[in-house]
């Protein structure tokens, strides 16, 4: 309906507009027109406040949405790092601790033995303190718990023989439980007292040659 329309209704309902005079017929048309025109301004404002409501309604839906998009994503990225195949709980993974092999020396290199100094330790490119694990023939694992140089906190050392019970020079047998100081250079144990089982004062000439 048009605001013509109204406009005709409401005359036509107002017994003024037919039997009363000049003057009244002008009251009541203008009556009419403000009760037409509070009519039409309720509805206005009615529709505003409706499409300020829906448009809050809509924002409010947008929110929950994008909400729930990134949920949604945080789930995944949750359930992609904690599980793996299956559903099943991805195992870590530990990387292996680094084996650093060195050879012992045969048994004709006490002929050709230098004189132990600290001048002498200084120039070996491995030095390291460590206790016998393991021991079988032809081999020593070594737990390392300290090194001088050469090496870090996260290798073990393994010592090679082609002797079925390893040794060191002048008799010195390998023993698990026992600590042992090492010395070697490209990949061979260097013998001569340089490297033997641990006493204090070959730990302090390790300390002298290597630093603290």
């Amino acid at each position: 309906m048009n605001d013509d329309e109204l406009l005709a209704r409401l005359r036509a309902a107002d017994p003024a507009g037919e039997t009363g005079s000049a003057h009244d017929t002008g009251l009541a048309d203008s009556w009419v027109d403000d009760l037409a025109e509070a009519i039409m301004k309720t509805d206005v404002e009615h529709d505003v406040r409706d499409e300020e409501q829906q448009g809050r309604e809509r924002g409010r839906g947008r929110a929950w949405a994008i909400g729930a998009a990134a949920a949604a994503v945080l789930a995944a990225g949750m359930a992609g790092i904690g599980l793996g195949r299956g559903g099943e709980p991805t195992p870590s993974v530990t990387k292996p601790a680094a084996v650093m092999t060195l050879a012992l020396p045969g048994g004709n290199a006490a002929g050709m033995c230098m004189r132990f100094s600290v001048d002498g330790l200084r120039p070996m490119e491995v030095a390291l303190s460590g206790t016998a694990t393991a021991v079988a023939d032809g081999s020593v694992m070594l737990d390392v718990d300290r090194w001088y140089k050469g090496g870090d906190g996260s290798t073990e050392v393994r010592l090679t023989t082609r002797d079925r019970s390893p040794s060191l020079e002048g008799g010195v047998a390998f023993e698990k439980g026992r600590r042992y100081l090492v010395t070697a250079t490209g990949g061979q144990v260097t013998g001569c007292g340089f490297s033997a089982e641990w006493t204090p004062d070959l730990a302090a000439a390790y300390e002298q040659a290597f630093g603290g």
